[in-house]
């Protein structure tokens, strides 16, 4: 690959030397008679562009080589094949079940067997404890308030009609400030 390279540059070294000295990459031909025909085009620009096209693709092509013959040679490395146990061949769920779904199932079992320790440990230190918190009327008020609030309306809608009625009751109360402020600072 080097090698490649290497004469590539060269080629492109001696190019270069043959246009300074004089030489033109146009056709032998550069009498007028070559104005209206479509063959060789005298626009450097046009041509340096496309040997600069050219070499990025063949770059291109150049580092596609290396990184498949890389991957190549690092799938040669990775030859492991694990061993299974006839044993473990034969093994199969029960009822024919997908893996997926036997671990969802043990997943669930898990966590519904965590959240039980949970709850009974939570129980057994309650079990003993004495203590009663004494709340407030007012708190007390307020518990019941919210609680006829809520049986009142079960209806889907009974939450956004309570904060409709909120926001009004902020509108008011608002405009109520402003107005005030207004009042204060207009005395005509």
């Amino acid at each position: 690959m080097l090698d490649q390279q290497k004469q590539g540059f060269k080629q492109r070294s001696s190019s270069a030397h043959g246009r300074e000295s004089g030489l033109r990459p146009s056709s032998a031909k550069s009498n007028g008679s070559e104005r209206g025909s479509n063959t060789k085009s005298n626009n450097y620009g046009e041509v340096l562009y496309q040997r600069g096209m050219r070499r990025k693709e063949e770059m291109k092509k150049v580092i596609q080589r290396a990184r498949s013959q890389q991957d190549q040679n690092e799938l040669a490395e990775f030859s492991f094949k694990p061993q299974i146990n006839e044993v473990s061949k034969r093994m199969t769920r029960r009822d024919g079940e997908r893996t997926e779904d036997f671990l969802i199932k043990y997943g669930k079992a898990v966590k519904e067997k965590i959240d039980s320790q949970r709850i009974e440990s939570l129980r057994r230190e309650t079990e003993g404890v004495s203590f009663k918190p004494s709340v407030s009327r007012v708190s007390e008020k307020i518990v019941k308030q919210k609680q006829a609030s809520q049986s009142l309306s079960h209806s889907k809608f009974a939450k956004f009609d309570s904060l409709y009625q909120d926001a009004q009751r902020r509108q008011e109360r608002q405009d109520f400030i402003y107005s005030a402020c207004i009042e204060s600072e207009c005395t005509f």
